[in-house]
């Protein structure tokens, strides 16, 4: 059997949608225990020993909050916590921190003030309130706040990078770049400060200097795609056209599809000027700030990142490169809403709108809003017709809903465009012929598999999924075992597939080696109703009825398909044999 979701009389495991209910149900009842249901009273719940509505327990549930990644539940709870506490200086700090995370600026601002006034090392809250001043044009009481300490950890990266674009914003270059020295104590971070010094030179006027920079940065490292941008605005500004359409396009051969190199590239062939990175000491702080985000955009630096990320959006709000890493950082705390919320505020205009409205799709169907999700992407189809991401994310969802004649219908109009198929293709051809093989078109299924085949040599889910449905058929059961035998030896403990040589050998009439594979499938997958069932046939050929009946009782009792129950259901009545024959007749 395949292991795809959609594999032939395969029950699909538990989707991630309701893993992540029943998780959410499950931190639920923590939140219950710590007093986020609301009760309140001297015989009410406790949590530690603390009355549920008590500072403690919601500093608590403000803890629990934010291991869930909840920073909007924990920002909540803290504040409450704080209005009992308001001079307690870690509930303070740890308020801050939510308020930055959750782009709460002006509470974020209000608390960074109490906390510099109370402590004169408070260093992240004077870069802080250091980038309000700079948003308000204000470098002075910005440079003092950067000047007063010294900042730690990746404060203190992050502080000469501030105080490099502050004196941009004094238009001193050379202030500016004497400001970036204590990086260049920093070894990983020599390219993030020559690329910074070279939008500072820019910025200021030095154009020649900047390129000097962005080649260098190119020949020792490669450009990223941000560098990209701005080496190509650059060498535009220079008059070096075709220098800087061969740096976009040497960006494309990697990421074809990145869509501000891509516009970029067409108004500089269109005769126009591509557009700076940074244009002046405000819009280089946020993208400092981006920087920082993207950096620190892991596992466990998600946290910092969100802040960072609402710090370049507050000084730069249509900067959407970093509106985009926003909501990936939400989807990878598995906040769905809070991502679509945070994609949905990108413009139509923005070379970011069409990928922003293919993820809010993504996480709709994450949420089982399916109908909206596949609305979602209709929409972007309708706009472009030959947008065959959208179309095969479409095919991708209509397939995992069962939906398989319009899954192929869509399939078909992703690979319209498709003149030479490539080895990477080999994926769209296989999906299509699953949809095709559920919906009786086996002529084109086969043909798609085979195809498959050609482009992908030997890829276990092909030789599984097409040996599998030939085994079905009684057709070419040599040829048949010989590819799942190959797939099996790639992936022996893939159940599906494991099954599959199971079920070949029983076809073939080899039951006591079926047997065999057979109740290893079960170990690998003994939830599945289809293996379960396979594995009570093969005990009844070799004569382990009672074992055979047992299988089938568990089979039904793991709710199979509907076109299943009714031959099990015979099976447990009347045995395989007159079941069978009575199927027959």
């Amino acid at each position: 059997m395949s292991n795809d979701a959609t594999a032939p009389k395969a029950r699909p495991p538990l989707p991630r949608s309701r893993r992540l209910k029943a998780s959410l149900l499950a931190f639920a009842g923590l939140l219950a225990l710590a007093g986020c249901q609301g009760h309140s009273g001297a015989g009410g719940p406790t949590l530690r020993g603390e009355p549920v509505d008590s500072a403690l327990g919601h500093y608590l549930a403000a803890r629990h909050a934010r291991v869930a990644r909840d920073a909007d539940a924990a920002a909540r709870h803290y504040e409450i916590a704080l209005a009992d506490n308001p001079e307690n200086r870690a509930l303070i700090h740890r308020t801050f921190l939510v308020s930055l995370a959750t782009g709460d600026h002006a509470r974020a601002f209000a608390l960074a003030e109490q906390l510099v006034a109370g402590d004169g090392r408070a260093g992240l809250a004077r870069l802080v309130l250091a980038a309000r001043e700079v948003e308000a044009g204000r470098f002075e009481p910005a440079e003092a706040l950067l000047e007063a300490d010294e900042a730690k950890g990746f404060a203190a990266l992050l502080k000469p990078l501030m105080l490099g674009w502050v004196k941009v914003g004094f238009g001193d270059l050379a202030a500016a770049e004497a400001a970036l020295k204590p990086l260049d104590a920093r070894e990983g971070f020599h390219g993030f400060r020559d690329y910074h010094l070279a939008l500072m030179r820019d910025a200021l006027g030095d154009s020649e200097g900047a390129e000097a920079l962005l080649a260098k940065i190119d020949d020792s490292r490669g450009l990223t795609a941000q560098a990209t941008l701005a080496r190509g605005a650059v060498l535009a500004k220079l008059g070096k056209r075709d220098d800087a359409a061969g740096v976009y396009t040497k960006l494309l051969e990697r990421i074809a599809d990145h869509r501000p190199v891509k516009r970029a590239l067409a108004k500089l062939e269109a005769g126009g000027q591509p557009d700076a990175i940074v244009v002046s000491a405000r819009d280089g702080l946020a993208e400092a700030f981006f920087g920082a985000a993207r950096a620190l955009a892991q596992d466990r630096g998600r946290s910092a990142a969100r802040m960072y990320a609402h710090l370049a959006l507050y000084l730069r709000p249509g900067l959407d490169d970093a509106r985009m890493l926003l909501a990936e950082i939400l989807e990878a705390d598995r906040r769905w809403q809070d991502a679509i919320d945070t994609y949905a505020e990108i413009r139509e205009g923005s070379p970011y709108y069409r990928d922003s409205r293919l993820r809010i799709a993504v996480d709709l169907e994450r949420l089982e809003r399916l109908d909206e999700a596949v609305a979602a992407l209709e929409a972007i189809v309708a706009k472009d017709a030959k947008d065959n991401a959208a179309l095969v994310a479409l095919a991708d969802l209509l397939r995992s809903r069962e939906r398989y004649g319009d899954a192929a219908k869509a399939y078909d109009r992703a690979m319209l465009g498709l003149d030479k198929p490539e080895k990477h293709h080999w994926s769209l051809f296989y999906a299509r012929g699953i949809a095709l093989e559920r919906t009786k078109e086996w002529e084109r299924a086969e043909a798609d598999f085979l195809k498959a085949l050609e482009l992908s040599p030997d890829h276990p889910l092909v030789l599984n999924y097409l040996g599998y449905s030939w085994v079905e058929q009684g057709l070419n059961l040599d040829r048949a075992q010989e590819m799942i035998e190959k797939a099996v030896s790639q992936r022996p403990n893939d159940g599906y597939i494991v099954d599959s040589l199971g079920w070949v050998l029983y076809r073939r009439g080899d039951y006591p080696d079926a047997v065999r594979y057979l109740e290893r499938a079960v170990e690998l997958r003994p939830n599945d109703p289809v293996i379960n069932d396979h594995l009570g046939d093969a005990y009844w050929q070799v004569g382990r009825r009672i074992e055979a009946r047992f299988q089938w009782s568990h089979a039904l009792d793991l709710e199979p398909e509907d076109d299943q129950v009714a031959r099990i259901q015979e099976k447990l009545q009347r045995g395989l044999a007159a079941a069978r024959t009575r199927t027959d007749g």
